[in-house]
């Protein structure tokens, strides 16, 4: 899905450009100062509209990754992206770890690194033979 998505968007090179994926599948990007902090980012439908928020006061990194995980949901069940009403007042899943992560969770979180990360544009910048980490236990 993350490959499809990339070809339909013409990202062709990294650094991945989530607003050209976002522009092109109609979602409209908002910067939100006021979310609390356990909001990363969420993608709200109002009929026909489709917003995507991400949490302004977060880095550029993890906002990139929540809203790439975002777009797991929505693309992975267009139409589905209602999950009731929303509450920002707390995180829908706490990060506990991948043991106590739904499927789609881990589905949503597997689609963003590829997304953000594809690995066939990744593949021609990895050399063969990198050196291990010497402070790094096996």
């Amino acid at each position: 899905m993350a490959r499809k998505i990339l070809a339909e968007s013409k990202v062709k090179s990294p650094p991945v450009d989530l607003l050209q994926i976002l522009s092109t599948h109609g979602i409209a990007y908002e910067e939100v100062e006021d979310f609390p902090d356990t909001v990363d980012a969420l993608i709200v439908e109002d009929g026909p509209k489709i917003y995507a928020a991400v949490n302004a006061r977060h880095t550029r990194i993890a906002g990139d990754f929540s809203l790439a995980h975002e777009l797991g949901h929505y693309f992975h069940a267009p139409g589905r992206n209602a999950r009731g009403p929303i509450t920002i007042g707390q995180s829908p899943s706490d990060d506990l770890g991948a043991a106590t992560k739904s499927p789609a969770e881990i589905e949503a979180d597997l689609f963003a690194g590829e997304l953000l990360v594809p690995l066939e544009m990744l593949k021609p910048h990895v050399q063969k033979g990198i050196p291990s980490c010497p402070s790094c236990s096996s």
